[in-house]
């Protein structure tokens, strides 16, 4: 029902959506985690809970080889990409499970966007950290007890390597990046894949409600915001109020780049890979007095990049598949 129902609803047949998706909902079988528990949903800890609709299940099966076998179908990969460059920092931030290539960074628009309409919402801060609660909220290894000004000049903490933090931009996001437990055998662990959660369906609902003027949905949008603890609550039910929350919802849960596609929002990616930012310490970079974390850009991608409209709108077709089915037309984003 629930693949159903995105499908109609990317399709625009919104009342049928609809049918779909209120019987997920009345099913009962479901619900949103409690506010303090949405960091785990995406840990270890949180698979398999009220809110999993569908999620591949990772087991350690003893039968399958260490290399070439085992870790390559569990979390190695995803651990490596996402975490942060902890040997780039002062010392290893305690929440953090592993070293990692740096992939997991945010948006500073995107970033800035969130923090206006969530404030220090829990989930804002499960989701990304700015630059202040990066150096001084956060746990860092041998600074416990030490005060805000003893932090503030202390070689404990902060951006260590002058090459800087390439791709953050000054806000710092850790939504997915692994926590010990997702990293139980040293460098790789067995945390779930989630294909849909609950939360998805209230807001997929929410919006089949907006497009046919239905109010019904502005009950299960209302939920997600106070699920958040969010700032703002929305009082109507509109598009733009669904696609904001779904944006803050769901960030890097590989839902946002097919919306905005549907939608026609691509205009904010046009200069993606362009003007890549690097964060910095002028504690380390500078030899300043104390910790200070500032921000340049630069353009190390060549030639074309970003959202091209009329191209990227489609996956392209594998060349496997071209050369099975001679009948296939390749989508310009083959071209």
């Amino acid at each position: 029902l629930t693949v159903a129902g995105k499908a109609r609803l990317f399709m625009g047949d919104y009342e049928n959506a609809k049918k779909d998706l209120k019987q997920v909902i009345s099913s009962n079988k479901y619900e949103l985690v409690p506010t303090d528990r949405w960091a785990n949903l995406f840990h270890t800890s949180g698979d398999l809970c009220e809110e999993m609709i569908f999620q591949s299940n990772c087991l350690d099966n003893a039968n399958v080889g260490d290399w070439d076998g085992k870790i390559n179908r569990t979390s190695w990969m995803w651990i490596q990409f996402w975490n942060w460059r902890t040997d780039k920092l002062a010392s290893r931030p305690l929440f953090i499970g592993a070293d990692g290539w740096g992939g997991h960074s945010i948006r500073a628009d995107f970033a800035e966007r969130m923090l206006a309409n969530d404030g220090d919402s829990p989930r804002r801060k499960a989701t990304f950290m700015t630059g202040d609660e990066f150096l001084y909220e956060m746990a860092w290894k041998d600074t416990e007890g030490m005060t805000r000004a003893q932090l503030e000049t202390t070689d404990k903490i902060g951006i260590k390597d002058p090459t800087g933090l390439y791709g953050f931009g000054g806000y710092f996001a850790h939504k997915i990046v692994p926590w010990p437990e997702d990293n139980e055998k040293g460098w790789y662990g067995f945390k779930n894949l989630t294909i849909f959660r609950y939360a998805e369906v209230l807001l997929m609902y929410a919006e089949a409600c907006a497009m046919t003027s239905d109010n019904d949905g502005l009950q299960y949008l209302n939920a997600i915001q106070n699920r958040a603890g969010s700032a703002h609550v929305s009082s109507a039910l509109t598009l733009d109020e669904v696609k904001n929350e779904k944006a803050f919802e769901m960030w890097i849960e590989g839902v946002r780049f097919p919306d905005m596609v549907r939608w026609g929002d691509t205009d904010g990616i046009v200069n993606n890979g362009k003007n890549i930012p690097t964060t910095y310490d002028a504690f380390f970079k500078l030899g300043e007095p104390k910790h200070r974390l500032y921000v340049e850009y630069s353009n190390p991608n060549k030639g074309q990049t970003g959202f091209v409209k009329g191209k990227h709108e489609y996956f392209a077709y594998p060349k496997v598949a071209i050369d099975r089915n001679p009948n296939l037309q390749q989508n310009p984003s083959g071209l």
